[in-house]
């Protein structure tokens, strides 16, 4: 987990060899963003629990993800990430761990469903 939003997949491990990973953001998800090591910007609100809350929901179990939209400029990777059934950026925002990022050009194919798990949350 390198944030509350960004995941580091790895698929199984064969021989000596390191496993292949791969770096993606849960899609239209906004968490608080955790300070620098060196001390030059803070932690914000319930950045470290949010980071907890997804490790312990997905660290060391077995996953499907999907990458939904790239953004070039970034050299990033945004997707949805699922245990079994259950849709970890449905999981953060319905514990109200993320928000859903409002606007932008692409979102998350589960958008109508994250706003759900929004307000129910809220409320």
């Amino acid at each position: 987990m390198l944030s509350g939003d960004t995941v580091i997949i790895a698929a199984p491990s064969r021989g000596n060899a390191p496993p292949p990973e791969k770096r993606l953001s849960l899609s239209s998800l906004v968490t608080p963003k955790l300070g620098r090591r060196d001390g030059s910007t803070l932690d914000e609100p319930y950045a470290f629990a949010s980071k907890e809350f997804l490790r312990r929901l997905a660290i060391g179990r077995e996953c499907v993800f999907r990458v939904d939209y790239k953004i070039e400029a970034a050299n990033r990777d945004f997707g949805s990430v699922f245990l079994g059934e259950d849709n970890l950026a449905l999981k953060m925002v319905a514990a109200g761990m993320a928000r859903v990022r409002e606007g932008g050009s692409q979102q998350s194919p589960f958008y109508e469903q994250l706003l759900q798990a929004q307000e129910a949350a809220k409320n």
